[in-house]
């Protein structure tokens, strides 16, 4: 007779343990048993939570993919979107450069006739005698002469930047940019440096340039949506006055929103 080894199944080994507990024999193998059984449960334990983390490294992977499709799909949008508008974009820039040139072919002129103007003031005698000038501003006075230099200086030093312009010095000066981000990367540079003059002193002197270096960056977006920076603060502040208004209390609002809207 050929003697087969068997192993014993779980029950059979509590059946054992059972009886060496039942008739007073704690003995080494019992024991060994019993902490078998607990190791067993231990593995079937890691086991199970292994299989919970296959699971949800399945749904995070799944979910990744979802999100990287949704990511590739916008951005085909976007660039369809983008590649519709330049054309048009590219129409209004050229035009708002056209409008800037004609405009500060005005401002030089109106400038070059206030000066002659001037000195044709300038030259007339003592007994008041007019010199020989047919200028638009012959008959001017002197303060008003000088009002209107200073108008026109201004208009030209200060009132001729656009969005438009400043991007053309801003691509010149330090080449074109890849993306609206980076730009508002730059702007948020900026603003950190207006946060340190605020937070240094609330009226600290350097703050108004720090406000124009973030609008002078975020004008480069503006540009690249065919618009202006100033042409869009118009239009946000006509949206602005038709508002309604729920106060803070500390100088600032929250606008009501209106139902249907």
């Amino acid at each position: 007779m050929t003697f087969e080894p068997k192993l014993l199944s779980d029950e059979d080994l509590s059946e054992v343990a059972r009886f060496h507990e039942e008739y007073g024999f704690p003995s080494r193998g019992a024991r060994l048993l019993s902490h078998a059984h607990a190791q067993a449960a231990i593995i079937a334990d890691l086991s199970r939570q292994l299989d919970e983390c296959h699971q949800r490294g399945a749904a995070l992977v799944a979910e990744r993919d979802a999100l990287a499709a949704q990511i590739a799909a916008e951005r085909e949008n976007h660039n369809a979107w983008l590649e519709a508008h330049n054309e048009d974009w590219a129409e209004q820039i050229q035009s708002i450069r056209y409008e800037r040139k004609q405009s500060m072919a005005v401002v030089a002129a109106l400038e070059d006739e206030v000066n002659r103007a001037s000195d044709a003031v300038s030259a007339r005698d003592r007994g008041g005698q007019h010199v020989p000038y047919l200028g638009d501003f012959a008959n001017a006075t002197p303060s008003v002469l000088s009002a209107l230099r200073r108008w026109a200086r201004d208009l030209r030093e200060t009132g001729s930047e656009t969005s438009v312009s400043i991007s053309d010095w801003a691509n010149a000066t330090f080449g074109e940019i890849d993306s609206n981000m980076s730009v508002f990367n730059r702007a948020w540079k900026e603003w950190n440096e207006l946060s340190g003059k605020l937070h240094d002193s609330d009226d600290h002197p350097g703050t108004p340039e720090e406000i124009a270096d973030v609008a002078i960056v975020l004008a480069r977006i503006m540009t690249r949506f065919g618009t202006d920076l100033q042409v869009e603060i118009d239009k946000k502040m006509r949206i602005n006055r038709a508002r309604k208004w729920k106060l803070t209390g500390d100088g600032h609002g929250q606008h009501v929103e209106e139902e249907g809207k």
